[in-house]
């Protein structure tokens, strides 16, 4: 039962890391917009400085999404490779939803993950 409760736990982790990096490129894409919205109607000089401080700190966030995500990848494939491709029907379904799980974190980080 340990096995599919850390299977679990690392796939929520994955999970919850891919929607965070998503959130953060829409927020990036947002910001980036108001900020030329803010420069093509002439807005304040100190108030643009201040949304290209609000700027930079979405693409940090990005970054540091990204290593994360990486890094939760990286764990959940090492916890696959230990559990048998087959076992009770918990721990299958456990083991599906993990790969369903780390190929959407590939689309995310474009990297290859291997099964």
């Amino acid at each position: 039962m340990s096995e599919v409760r850390s299977l679990n736990i690392k796939t929520g982790v994955v999970k919850r890391l891919s929607k965070d990096r998503e959130q953060y490129i829409k927020d990036e894409k947002a910001q980036r917009l108001k900020v030329e919205k803010m420069e093509n109607d002439k807005a304040d000089f100190y108030d643009i400085k201040q949304q290209k401080e609000v700027l930079k700190e979405d693409r940090v966030m990005i970054e540091d999404s990204h290593k994360r995500l990486e890094a939760a990848v990286q764990d959940l494939t090492n916890l696959l490779s230990v559990y048998p491709e087959e076992g009770d029907e918990d721990l299958t379904k456990a083991i599906i939803e993990a790969k369903t799980a780390l190929q959407k974190a590939q689309v995310a980080i474009g990297s290859t993950i291997s099964d």
